[in-house]
């Protein structure tokens, strides 16, 4: 058996809530985590909006059913098979919504919010698009391993990067935030981390802290 690719047009979609009115100064993209609708996820950043806030959330490509074969349907940004493939195809759309964003709103700063899984899209992404992020934010997530800091270090200290992490969360242990610690420290680049009392989630109080 022989495995190919064949690169085809997609439609991407993305969520937004809207200034209320005003010229728009500071944009925050949000990345979704595994199994989650874009749609009501932002919701949980209404703390983000304001009157020159846009606060956008892009979907992941890969929808399915939460549940068996009806019901919510969620999105997920890859799986293991074909991950390159799929690495490449998330780098494009986000380089496209970045770029229209940017195009909209020319005097706006830029910050990225990842959850969860996206947070390994986000940061693959933001070394390698072209429009200046002022802001990278990984909320309960973990860094790529196989990201080349080397290569890379000199976008990633451009970043402002801040680790968000929950004091009890389920998935990401104090032995993994060691970890990515260790990781960054080694390869010298610059991060703030915060940590609040909490699960796998989107704090609002901390959420507050970064408007």
């Amino acid at each position: 058996m022989n495995q190919h690719h064949l690169a085809v047009e997609k439609t991407a979609r993305y969520f937004s809530l809207s200034p209320a009115k005003g010229k728009v100064k500071n944009i925050w993209i949000i990345l979704h985590g595994y199994g989650q609708h874009p749609g009501y996820f932002i919701r949980k950043f209404e703390a983000l909006d304001s009157e020159d806030t846009l606060v956008v959330a892009a979907e992941g490509m890969h929808r399915f059913y939460q549940e068996g074969f009806s019901g919510r349907v969620v999105a997920s940004w890859m799986t293991k098979d074909d991950r390159e493939a799929d690495i490449s195809d998330n780098i494009n759309y986000l380089n496209k919504l970045i770029t229209k964003l940017d195009d909209e709103h020319p005097e706006a700063s830029i910050r990225v919010l990842a959850f969860s899984q996206g947070g390994a899209t986000a940061c693959r992404w933001a070394v390698q698009s072209e429009v200046k992020i002022d802001q990278l934010v990984l909320w309960a997530a973990s860094f790529p391993p196989d990201l080349d800091l080397g290569v890379h270090g000199d976008k990633l200290n451009g970043l402002n990067l801040l680790l968000v992490m929950g004091t009890n969360d389920p998935f990401i242990k104090e032995k993994d935030i060691r970890q990515v610690q260790q990781l960054l420290d080694e390869g010298g680049i610059k991060y703030s981390i915060e940590r609040f009392e909490g699960e796998h989630e989107i704090d609002s109080e901390t959420l507050k802290k970064l408007t």
